[in-house]
């Protein structure tokens, strides 16, 4: 259908991506809340690794996650733009319950 038609796809992991590299108060609160995310995470697996002997923390493996309230967010914004609304759009990985779905078109 994307190529047949010209309809965009988004993608969860290209949108999270383009979220991190915007600049404005949405760009922000993404960059912010992974930071917090991931840093919180490896406090996590820090602590793990000194119960057990042997474990190691590589920080750059951990990969930190958006809340959904965030991630309904960045969609929202997406969706608001103008190319989406006219040519119409293709999710791919999201949303996965209907409950996300009903947050990200209705809102609710």
């Amino acid at each position: 259908m994307q190529k047949k038609y010209g309809i965009p796809v988004i993608r969860i992991h290209d949108l999270i991506e383009e979220a991190k590299v915007m600049a404005n108060p949405l760009g922000d609160k993404v960059r912010e809340e992974l930071e917090e995310t991931k840093r919180k995470k490896i406090e996590e697996l820090e602590a793990q690794a000194k119960k057990k002997k042997g474990m190691e923390v590589n920080p750059d493996l951990v990969i930190p996650r958006l809340s959904v309230e965030t991630l309904w967010e960045v969609y929202r914004y997406k969706l608001s733009q103008r190319i989406y609304q006219t040519k119409g759009y293709i999710l791919d990985g999201y949303p996965k319950t209907y409950a996300d779905a009903c947050q990200i078109f209705l809102g609710k």
